[in-house]
């Protein structure tokens, strides 16, 4: 399964379940190990992402850009 290389950027926060509060980076990292990398079917878009959405998926970096000031 996947390899270990994946790291997690830890929060500032120290307030327990609030909405900056993250998940240990040890605890993410093992999750990630566990679960692997993707096979190229999962990594398809299947076209119900249209059908629900209306419209076209956008790729995940343009969201990412569009909302990158929510994760400083």
């Amino acid at each position: 399964m996947g390899g270990g290389s994946r790291r997690v950027m830890r929060s500032n926060s120290s307030v327990s379940g609030s909405p900056t509060s993250r998940m240990p980076a040890e605890l993410a990292d093992d999750t990630l190990d566990i679960l692997g990398s993707p096979n190229p079917a999962e990594l398809r878009v299947s076209q119900d992402v249209q059908r629900v959405l209306g419209r076209a998926p956008h790729p995940f970096a343009d969201w990412a850009a569009h909302n990158v000031a929510a994760f400083r």
